[in-house]
Order: structure tokens, then sequence, then C-alpha cells
């Protein structure tokens, strides 16, 4: 009989199931746990999700219960608590017919609301199956003013690699040359960077899978870059200089032992779950590679690059909006999280975000430009153009996060 009962009981399983009604019906059980109702117990992934309700004005004022429905599940014994304690939710009223019931479930939000208490993680046990979370804003008319001080530090974090990466931007490995790119190869990755956008807004399960292979190619080389040149500039050893050919083709040990070191650290960022400790060492090296390799030929090159790289970045995160209503930063986040995005956990915690990010782009384009004024000033024996410009990078980007804090 206990074999029996064992053999059956998944079947069981896969036949009950919870739906919890707020403004829709959502499947929270159906066999397995729904993973956007489960709460990550991985502080270094920034790409977790959870979903994500925001409560009329009406429900939040007469307090209207949302209904837990559950299918085969006989009496369920149903708890609710907060995670943060902002409020205290708790259970109402189940109505049962046969083995499917009814309950209803009070947030029981605050009277006044303020940026410290208007939102929390409802945490929704149901003994003997699981337990659910999922984001609850009390009133989605409530707009609240806080200050976001990880955007101001990752900001600060942007500024130094620019400095770091713009000061030693030779490629001591090669002798210190680089590629020189015209308008025709800027154009031409300013497409494929918009191609992979509109994918990420209208076709995420595409863009997902492509920026990963991306981010494993574009990742590997970057890393292999930086391993290669540091060890280059500290061991000058002629070891170094030792190969053989394939084909014809010289090929340095050093080379390949730096590819296999970038390879090593995109399987660690992979099999760590894309941790962004991890993550924010290659988009240090992303950043760090271009600025070696890449070189503007002239200022009219490099601002144009700036300047529709910088279009691109508006355009998508005004097409974001525009499609899905959604913060373009948690978007984006949460869709193509990758070494493209240096990230950090956020200091306020805040409504549906774990981290906020910055492009790599916002850093290597600016760094790119910087790098060739760096060179102006070394053929003059001066310093006021990457001193004027590192000026204007670090106030640019702090007034446009104070502007963003305040305008959410």
């Amino acid at each position: 009989m206990i074999l029996l009962l064992s053999l059956l009981a998944p079947i069981a399983l896969a036949l009950s199931s919870v739906t919890l009604t707020t403004d829709t019906t959502l499947t929270l059980f159906n066999g397995t746990n729904n993973p956007d109702f489960t709460l990550s117990s991985n502080s270094f992934d920034c790409s977790a999700y959870l979903y994500s309700y925001k409560q009329t004005k009406l429900q939040y004022q007469s307090n209207s219960p949302s209904t837990l429905g559950t299918v085969n599940l006989g009496t369920p014994n149903v708890t609710v608590s907060s995670y943060y304690g902002h409020f205290s939710p708790s259970v109402g009223i189940m109505n049962c017919s046969g083995s499917n019931c009814t309950v209803a479930i009070y947030h029981n939000c605050p009277t006044k609301l303020t940026s410290k208490n208007y939102f929390d993680i409802v945490k929704l046990n149901i003994q003997n199956l699981d337990t659910f979370y999922y984001y609850l804003s009390c009133n989605k008319d409530y707009e609240p003013v806080y200050f976001e001080w990880g955007q101001i530090i990752i900001t600060l974090c942007a500024t130094i690699i620019l400095i770091f990466t713009t000061l030693t931007a030779r490629l001591d490995a090669y002798n210190g040359s680089g590629l020189q790119f015209g308008v025709k190869w800027i154009i031409a990755a300013g497409a494929a960077t918009f191609v992979i956008g509109i994918l990420a807004i209208y076709l995420p399960f595409v863009a997902g899978p492509l920026v990963d292979v991306i981010s494993w190619l574009v990742g590997i080389v970057a890393v292999g870059i930086v391993v290669l040149d540091v060890l280059y500039h500290f061991l000058r050893h002629t070891f170094m200089s030792r190969g053989c050919h394939l084909d014809k083709i010289p090929v340095r040990y050093i080379d390949v032992l730096s590819l296999l070191m970038g390879l090593a650290w995109l399987m660690i960022w992979w099999f760590t779950g894309k941790n962004w400790i991890v993550s924010d060492l290659v988009s240090i090296c992303i950043v760090w590679s271009i600025v070696k390799v890449f070189k503007y030929t002239s200022l009219k090159i490099a601002i144009f690059a700036y300047l529709l790289f910088l279009s691109l970045q508006i355009v998508g995160f005004v097409l974001t909006i525009v499609q899905d209503n959604k913060d373009s930063v948690v978007f984006f986040l949460y869709t193509l999280n990758s070494p493209f995005q240096f990230q950090m956990p956020v200091i306020t915690p805040t409504y549906g975000i774990s981290c906020t990010w910055i492009s790599t782009t916002s850093i290597f384009l600016p760094g790119l430009l910087v790098a060739f004024l760096h060179r102006f000033d070394k053929s003059r024996a001066t310093n006021i153009y990457i001193i004027s410009s590192i000026t204007a990078y670090l106030l640019g980007s702090v007034i446009w996060n104070i502007i963003c804090n305040f305008s959410r």
C-alpha cells in the first residue's frame, strides 16, 4: 500500500494547482513551482526575477483581499507573512467545495505610505506543498521619493574604471599597436546593437540565448587579452615570445594560455549562476580590452560613435516603456543579464528590483574618446583634455542619476 501511494503521489501533485487572483488569475503551482514565485536564495544573482503586483488605489483604500484558489488539495493550511515587515498580511475566510478551496488574503498595508513601507515581499506558505513569494506595491498611484545611493556608487566605480583603462590603454603584448576603425565599422556595430536591442524588447526568448553566446565569445577574448597584457607587462620573459605555427600562422603559447584562462573565468561566471561579482570582473576586462585594442583615428569619428550609441540607448529605453510599460533598468537586467552590464545590489530596498547597473557601452565609449584625447594631450605635453573630459563624465553621470532618482 505504501509503495502504491508513493507511486500515485507525483500524479496527484501534478493534478493539483494553486492560483492567486488579484486583477488577473495567475498559476502559482502546477506540478512544479513556477520560478516567477520563487525567492532566490542566491544574493549574488542580479537577474533573479520575482513576480510583482501593484494594487489599485481602491484596493488599497478598502483593503480588498486577493483570493487564493486551490484545486485538489483538500483543506489547505495557509499562512502568510512579509519579508521586510513593512506590513502584516493575514489569512481571511476559507471556503471549500470538496477538495477545492478559496482563501482570502488581506495585505493590510499601512494607512500612511512612505518610501520605506509602500511595498514588501509577501511570503505565502501552504503546508505540505510549497512556499510562494511575490512583490506587492500597496498603491500603484503612490510614487515614492527616495535616493538610491547604489547608482552613485556604481557611477564612481565606472569613473575609476574609465580613468584606469584610459591611462593603461597601451597594448604592450603587441608593441602598443591597436585596430583603427572608421565610420563603416561604427555603423555596423551600431546596427548589430540595435538588432539585439529590438530582439530583447520584442523577442526576449531569442535575445537571451544570443546575448549569452556573445557574452561567452567576447568575455573569453576580453579576459584573455587582459591576462596576456598583464603577464607581458610584468614578466617580460623569453617564454612570452615562444610559440609555433599553425598552417603558417604564428601562435604564441602565452596567447593560448591567456584564452584558456579566459575560458576558465567564463565557466566560473556561468556555473555560479552569473554571480554579479564575477560578472563585473568580466565587464572590467571587456572595457579594458576594447580601450586597448580599438583606437579612434579622429575626434570626429570619436564623437560620431559616442552620439550614435547614446541615441541607441535612449531609443531602447523608450521602446521598453512603450512596449511593456516596464522600467528599462529592470527589464534589461532580468532579460539580458550579462557581463555587458556592470552591476551591484541596490543599497535602498526597492520594489521589483534587487540590483542596479550601468551598461559597459556607457564606460568604454567614453573611454575610447578619453583615450584619444589622452594621446592628443601627450602629443602636446599637456593634460587639459583628459582632465576636463573625465570631470565632465563624472559630473554628467552624477547629475543624470540625481535627476533619475527624483523623477521616478
